[in-house]
């Protein structure tokens, strides 16, 4: 199974929400709204008032992943997560950090790796993404943008498209640029 999912973390609350895509037809999809799309949303408590916007943001992937593990949608399954904060990406792409917090926070994301057979990856996306898609609204409670109004989640996740793909005008532009000798390759 691939998952797909934005996580975000506010000042006083954070919000997730995650899409599954079987690539095997006898595998069932996460529990979902009608769009397929799985919500989390809360609220920190009042004893996370100090607690840096960094720690906040890798909590909630951490914990966004530990709750799919307990509902058992996690096993052997190929996780891309999308977040606005490049410390977390960062932490997990070095395998440290010079805080104690968050490098606990790497030692429950690779165990989790390991425990439920899955990949996991998480990027940074910018900020504005993360609004169009709809997760920053979610961590601040609101449910009233990007796939909550049920716009299409794979609209916000290009991580499988090239750049041709996303941008039909980069062709174009790029022959006006480069003439006819442009030459665009595939894969093949």
């Amino acid at each position: 199974m691939i998952i797909y999912g934005y996580v975000d973390a506010a000042k006083v609350g954070f919000g997730a929400s995650l899409k599954a895509s079987p690539v095997l037809p006898h595998i069932t999809p996460l529990s979902t709204d009608k769009e397929g799309i799985k919500y989390r949303i809360g609220t920190w408590g009042k004893d996370a008032d100090d607690i840096s916007s960094n720690f906040k943001e890798f909590e909630n992937v951490v914990t966004t992943l530990e709750d799919e593990e307990s509902s058992g949608t996690l096993n052997h399954s190929m996780v891309i997560m999308a977040t606005d904060n490049s410390t977390v990406e960062a932490a997990l792409y070095k395998g440290n950090s010079s805080s104690e917090k968050l490098f606990d926070l790497i030692i429950r994301f690779r165990t989790l790796e390991l425990r439920t057979g899955s990949r996991f990856v998480v990027t940074h996306v910018p900020g504005e993404r993360m609004k169009a898609q709809g997760t920053d609204g979610l961590s601040r409670g609101h449910m009233r943008e990007g796939v909550s109004l049920g716009e299409c989640m794979e609209q916000f996740c290009p991580w499988g498209r090239t750049a041709l793909e996303r941008e039909p005008k980069l062709s174009a532009w790029l022959k006006q640029l480069i003439g006819d000798d442009l030459e665009i390759l595939t894969p093949k």
